[in-house]
């Protein structure tokens, strides 16, 4: 691992272990080269401690898709900042994702909490800011009022259609051009199956597919 010329990074995985007691940390060594799927004896040993998964054999591959998923969700921030600037949208990205939930349909407070896994009091400022420039807007409930809904407003939904869901140039969409489009659907295929065996996998993938939906909508209506 050391002809890698890569920096040494630590990390704590947490394990259960007859040997060690229930849930234990353990600290172990992580390089670069081991976060893009190259993994040291140590880290493998570690994770072959856990007796709860079906097969040792998975242990790796559940290890490198989290690092590699992570990977894709870093190039696709990043990517999002410069759109969101090279456009002059005064969002950052938590307020953008917001908006684009509200552009789905109107929710409250709590059903925005549970669809981006937050807790209120982080969405609440920035609804708050959202609010204060004429993006989104409060209202309660005709059926019940002691519930706010939230919605998208006209300005918001200006705002949105300002800058399109995906650049051409777009850095993940460059990578499945080059895979071609029938690795692209079998890529696609096997990441739908993989979500829907984890918890609330189904509710999520309905809401993706929402989402794109979405997405494409307002890039061909403007």
């Amino acid at each position: 691992m050391g002809k890698c010329g890569c920096s040494a990074k630590a990390a704590v995985l947490r394990v259960q272990s007859p040997l060690m007691g229930a849930d234990q940390p353990i600290m172990t060594t992580l390089t670069e080269c081991e976060q893009v799927g190259i993994f040291s004896t140590q880290t493998i040993r570690v994770l072959m401690m856990r007796e709860d998964l079906a097969s040792e054999k998975l242990y790796p591959a559940a290890l490198e898709i989290r690092i590699l998923s992570a990977l894709i969700a870093k190039v696709a921030r990043r990517s999002l900042e410069a759109r969101l600037e090279a456009h002059g949208l005064p969002l950052g990205m938590l307020a953008y994702g917001v908006l684009r939930l509200l552009n789905l349909k109107e929710q409250t407070l709590g059903e925005m909490s549970h669809r981006m896994s937050l807790r209120p009091a982080t969405l609440v400022p920035v609804i708050d800011a959202l609010e204060r420039q004429g993006l989104a807007q409060r209202q309660r409930d005709l059926h019940d009022r002691r519930r706010v809904r939230l919605s998208i407003t006209e300005q918001g939904k200006a705002t949105l259609a300002a800058m399109p869901p995906m650049d051409r140039d777009d850095a993940l969409l460059q990578g499945l051009a080059t895979l071609g489009d029938e690795q692209t659907r079998q890529l696609l295929f096997l990441m739908r199956s993989l979500v829907k065996q984890l918890p609330g996998g189904e509710d999520a993938l309905s809401h993706v597919t929402a989402r794109v939906h979405s997405h494409i909508n307002s890039a061909s209506h403007p």
